[in-house]
């Protein structure tokens, strides 16, 4: 069986399965991750109250799909520029050489790469990584100079912080690809992160410590916070709640944006309330039912 996303020109996804094993041969033999359909190869049909789709045929194997003819792109040149400058601002020296050497070395991955899955809360755009690191960066800086927590870290301390902000959702990378999920999406991305971060193992340990490094791979591994592997150290659990932060202000944005508002100020929240909690129907506060929320709120 095969299995992922069908995108049309304007980002509109839908998720597509195969049982056909000559087309599904036709991927793995030719080694592409993308297709051109047309509308008599697919069939669109209604599935737990959602539409799918049955991949019937193919027109074309492609293994030049640009990502950016189907859906918005946000700027990576842009992002990378202010990335850049806020690590050189928020780390030491080797803290600052080492994190730019890691994203330059994954530059071209990360240009296209996504934060959350298309369709998903916060920036399932191409280039959408990078925008939502630069974003936490940005929350980082504002915390760094605000709270006492924060200041009394040493420099070192506060370079794990950022790195693993920056690092946090590297297994993006490979976890989809032109706005489809992969064959090793099997795997969450929190562990093809730590996958992604041991080819440097050796230059981060070099530049500090081991004991460094676990600290990174805690963060990458426990950046979820209470909706999945709880943080067992401060750095994990900061980069969980600046990482919970983007989610729910982005979520929150696309809600407001859907609902064609152009002013905000006298809506309640019960007017909109927001999809990416799941609440008790006989329960009209803001809490979480059972105390846990839909995964989906964080990437």
């Amino acid at each position: 069986m095969l299995q992922g996303s069908i995108i049309v020109r304007g980002g509109a996804s839908i998720r597509f399965v195969c049982f056909d094993n000559l087309i599904v041969s036709q991927f793995k033999d030719n080694g592409v991750s993308s297709i051109y359909v047309s509308d008599g190869d697919v069939t669109i049909q209604d599935y737990n109250g959602g539409l799918s789709a049955k991949l019937e045929g193919i027109r074309g194997l492609s293994a030049d799909y640009n990502p950016a003819e189907f859906m918005e792109v946000i700027d990576p040149s842009k992002n990378a520029h202010e990335i850049g400058a806020l690590v050189r601002k928020l780390m030491t020296e080797k803290g600052a050489q080492l994190t730019l050497h890691m994203l330059s070395d994954r530059g071209k991955d990360l240009s296209v790469a996504m934060a959350a899955l298309y369709g998903g809360y916060h920036d399932g755009k191409v280039g959408g990584l990078l925008n939502h690191i630069r974003k936490l960066l940005r929350y980082a800086e504002v915390a760094m100079a605000e709270y006492e927590l924060l200041n009394t870290m040493s420099p070192e301390e506060r370079d794990l912080v950022v790195l693993g902000l920056v690092v946090h959702d590297f297994g993006k990378m490979l976890e989809l690809k032109n706005g489809a999920y992969t064959d090793i999406s099997i795997v969450p991305h929190t562990y093809l992160g730590i996958e992604i971060i041991s080819k440097y193992k050796d230059l981060i340990e070099q530049t500090y410590n081991e004991m460094f490094y676990r600290e990174l791979q805690a963060i990458i591994l426990e950046h979820h916070g209470e909706f999945g592997e709880r943080p067992k150290t401060v750095y994990a659990y900061l980069v969980h709640v600046i990482d919970l932060l983007d989610s729910r202000v982005s979520g929150l944005q696309r809600k407001v944006e859907g609902l064609g508002l152009e002013d905000t100020t006298n809506i309640s929240f019960d007017d909109y309330r927001l999809q990416f909690n799941r609440y008790n129907e006989s329960n009209t506060g803001s809490y979480p039912v059972n105390g846990t929320e839909n995964s989906e709120t964080v990437d």
